[in-house]
């Protein structure tokens, strides 16, 4: 069994704040950690390109948003990676990252359906190959002048760009959670 020092658990986040990971409170997860965490971590590092693990879940729960109209399921599968933000295989064993993402989920108030995400993520890494080439193989452009090709332009995300888009789907889904709690408040009421 691994023993954890102090120098693997006692750490200052990117936002500045200071976490224990051995101590990790419902209050310590901020999303500008979680994005910039999950940014900077490559899904497939063996790939000649850099598809980071927040695109990967912007993708994801994208794709389960699009085929479920479910916005809590796609939040979850959009937080399921957020552990790897604080805490890496190396640093931890499951238990304490286990504790980290139920922490991680109750600050967002979100109760998963663990079964159908562990369907969804599944088949999601079943798919990273094809979603790698889809993404940057594809989307090189040829402009043609005259028949020869002036320009090959594939489209690479940035760290930072991933983060922007990672907390871009937070707030989108994070909109449409609210307006459904709101209106399963008013419904009630209006039966009444």
């Amino acid at each position: 069994m691994k023993v954890i020092t102090n120098a693997h658990v006692e750490r200052i986040t990117f936002s500045g704040h200071y976490i224990n990971l051995m101590d990790f409170r419902d209050e310590d997860p901020e999303l500008t950690d979680i994005a910039r965490g999950l940014s900077m971590i490559c899904v497939n590092p063996a790939a000649n390109n850099f598809y980071s693990l927040a695109e990967f879940a912007v993708d994801l729960s994208q794709e389960v948003h699009h085929e479920t109209n479910d916005a809590a399921t796609a939040m979850a599968i959009l937080l399921w990676p957020a552990v790897h933000a604080y805490v890496h295989t190396v640093d931890a064993d499951k238990g304490v990252r286990g504790t980290i993402q139920q922490r991680i989920y109750r600050h967002f108030n979100l109760s998963p359906n663990w079964p159908a995400m562990h369907a969804y993520w599944n088949r999601g890494l079943m798919g990273i190959q094809s979603r790698l080439f889809g993404r940057y193989a594809t989307q090189v452009r040829l402009e043609l002048r005259g028949g020869e090709p002036l320009a090959i332009e594939p489209q690479w995300v940035t760290p930072w760009r991933a983060m922007e888009m990672w907390l871009a789907q937070f707030q989108i889904l994070s909109q449409e959670l609210n307006r459904t709690e709101a209106k399963a408040v008013e419904e009630p009421a209006s039966v009444a």
